[in-house]
């Protein structure tokens, strides 16, 4: 819907958003609320913070940002842009 309202430049934009304003908070603050619920009010902050450490999505999208500022090969670059590219169309 980003790419048909406001055009191909917003795209990554989009996805940026998308990611920080609902996959972390889901993965964060929703792995949260879904332990205190399970543990019947009461939780242990640390078992909590392990559990979001140890999300592999959550890893995924921290090792994501150390990446951005680093150039990556040109083989890599492009094939890392086709594999984008079945998720976006």
């Amino acid at each position: 819907m980003i790419e048909t309202f406001y055009g191909p430049q917003f795209l990554g934009l989009g996805i940026l958003i998308d990611q920080l304003g609902s996959y972390f908070v889901l993965s964060t603050l929703g792995i949260m609320v879904a332990s205190l619920h399970s543990s019947g009010g009461s939780i242990n902050a640390k078992k909590v913070v392990r559990k979001i450490v140890l999300f592999a999505p959550f890893q995924a999208f921290m090792l994501a940002l150390l990446l951005m500022p680093f150039q990556y090969p040109i083989w890599l670059d492009d094939l890392l842009r086709r594999l984008g590219a079945t998720l976006v169309f």
